[in-house]
């Protein structure tokens, strides 16, 4: 029963890595956005700069979620499974 619930630990606990990995592109993806309509926003005339800013605005502050989000599943769940990942290392 033991080794079916470690395993089972282990698949929970890299699926959480797997999960963070995904908000980890999805963040860089938008940092990469935010960069662009930076660029945008520097370049664009009064008309089109209203609507920059508003998506500028939303992609930032998804960014900030997303970023929030990130650090909580680290420090929360991945800090729950931390002695676990210790214990699956080889030793030297």
């Amino acid at each position: 029963m033991g080794a079916v619930s470690s395993a089972s630990d282990t698949n929970t606990f890299f699926n959480e890595v797997a999960a963070i990995q995904n908000d980890i592109t999805s963040l860089e993806q938008n940092i990469t956005q935010i960069e662009e309509l930076h660029d945008v926003s520097l370049n664009s005339v009064s008309s089109e700069d209203h609507t920059v800013q508003r998506k500028l605005e939303q992609v930032t502050a998804d960014t900030t979620q997303l970023s929030n989000r990130i650090k909580k599943s680290i420090k929360g769940r991945l800090g729950q499974h931390t002695w676990r990942l210790v214990l699956l290392m080889p030793y030297e």
